[in-house]
């Protein structure tokens, strides 16, 4: 797998810029060379010894290729060169391994076929996949550093799962909450070298556990078809996995809630998970076992979070887009009220307990609520000749 993320993705995608046609040309040669070339100019061992240790690379390879011709074909304008595509993308999916059919059934829900995506997720062992934890060295801190010494050399690969990875490049077939983990970079300098780093360049993708991408999946997929019990279920799932063992990237499981509980108009909750994800990011521990330099660099690891956008996302929607929350909570104390609470007079936006709290929170709230007034007025004027979401284009 390290081979896999550092020696084959990072080196092609960086190589190619990101030029999607590029990308998948490299990685359909590297797969070719794996399948032709002889065991002994590959490794120097026996031809067994090579074939098993392909069979471990070559569902990675195979998924990575599918989905970037999916992500390609998908918004290719000729029903006849996109239904080719994606049928050879099938094939490959289908020798991807766990995260091969959670990348096809996201192919299908990106293409709105959720009919199709219930039917494939169903057929998946959901008991298999919750207990089993996904296999990673992702990031340099000391709970990857023990794994990769004591658990992998006696781990079988039935016990465990790959984790599933998202490129630039494949963002038209990633979910909405795992758009933010692709641009999780964002507000963090980076020098030219720094960007060259093979610890750089990782920044730019989206990583999630299998099983905690499955039961978001699952989450999004019961969603769109209205089974109310089924979906809440998957998000009951993701929240007990997210606690637990059996996921590495903790930080972007409690992300993954923040983005459900926000679409589900919990804003309070879902701001207590991006906190939780600041929390895991800052408690993961960073390996010291590697160069000055190095360290250094590994160092900025907590802050490549995208509990960030989600917090900025949340702000926005709640103050100045003015999006209302199911859920209700005083700005001062912080209580939680399922009924809703006495809101601000001037900006209309923060909700207090009673008039104590408000008077005791006027020296944090003062500015913000006279930035959100502002705010108000100048998007409900006619003065703007576009709306937001034009302007963000």
């Amino acid at each position: 797998m390290s081979f896999f993320n550092h020696g084959i993705l990072e080196h092609y995608s960086f190589k190619a810029d990101y030029n999607t046609l590029n990308f998948i040309r490299s990685i359909w040669l590297t797969l070719d060379g794996f399948q032709h070339t002889s065991a002994n100019i590959i490794s120097g061992h026996t031809e067994r010894d090579t074939h098993n240790s392909l069979s471990l690379l070559l569902p990675s390879i195979y998924t990575c290729l599918a989905s970037n011709i999916s992500a390609v074909a998908i918004q290719n304008p000729n029903p006849q060169i996109r239904y080719f595509l994606l049928l050879g993308s099938f094939v490959y999916f289908m020798k991807g391994n766990l995260p091969g059919r959670l990348k096809f059934i996201s192919v299908l829900y990106a293409a709105e076929l959720y009919n199709d995506c219930e039917w494939w997720i169903d057929q998946l062992d959901e008991e298999y996949i919750k207990y089993n934890p996904s296999l990673c060295k992702c990031r340099y801190i000391l709970i990857d550093q023990k794994l990769a010494i004591t658990d992998i050399i006696k781990t079988s690969p039935l016990e465990v799962s790959n984790c599933v990875s998202f490129l630039p490049t494949e963002i038209l077939i990633a979910p909405d909450a795992i758009k933010y983990e692709i641009f999780r970079y964002v507000g963090i300098f980076q020098n030219e070298q720094e960007k060259k780093d093979k610890f750089g360049r990782w920044q730019y993708r989206a990583v999630v556990d299998s099983n905690i991408y499955f039961f978001l999946l699952k989450y999004l997929i019961k969603r769109k078809l209205e089974r109310v019990q089924a979906r809440e279920d998957a998000k009951h799932n993701i929240r007990i996995l997210a606690e637990g063992l059996n996921v590495r990237h903790r930080d972007v499981a409690f992300n993954v809630l923040a983005w459900i509980f926000h679409s589900d108009f919990d804003t309070y909750t879902a701001l207590s998970y991006a906190t939780e994800s600041w929390r895991a990011m800052l408690s993961a521990g960073i390996s010291h076992a590697m160069s000055e330099d190095t360290l250094k660099m590994k160092s900025k690891q907590y802050q490549y979070n995208a509990a960030k956008i989600h917090a900025l996302v949340i702000i926005y929607k709640t103050w100045f887009a003015r999006i209302p929350s199911d859920v209700y909570f005083c700005f001062q104390c912080f209580c939680k009220s399922d009924i809703k609470l006495k809101k601000c007079s001037r900006c209309k936006v923060s909700t207090y307990c009673d008039k104590q709290c408000q008077r005791k929170n006027w020296k944090i709230h003062k500015k913000t609520c006279k930035m959100a007034r502002k705010h108000h007025i100048l998007f409900s004027t006619s003065v703007l000749p576009f709306t937001f979401n034009e302007r963000i284009s």
